[in-house]
């Protein structure tokens, strides 16, 4: 998919609109199997709805690399 039509994509539909057709891209791939048209799209709208959700998903990411490196550093017994 091209960058115009992307940027097509994203203007003419909203999020929940592109997380339906996450839903059927998915759903497709698994049963059927995807057009190279279609892969390119889920691709694409994965792009977007990673961008969209960004601001919900960075604390939560945040939250885990701290209790990762916690448990880490605890595993290696540098921790005391």
């Amino acid at each position: 998919m091209t960058a115009s039509i992307l940027s097509q994509l994203e203007a003419s539909m909203d999020i929940e609109q592109i997380r339906v057709r996450h839903g059927l891209l998915v759903d497709k791939k698994f049963l059927e199997g995807l057009t190279k048209r279609e892969s390119n799209e889920l691709t694409q709208i994965n792009r977007i709805l990673d961008a969209a959700e960004e601001k919900y998903y960075a604390p939560i990411k945040d939250a885990l690399a701290t209790v990762k490196a916690s448990l880490l550093e605890g595993a290696t017994g540098n921790g005391h």
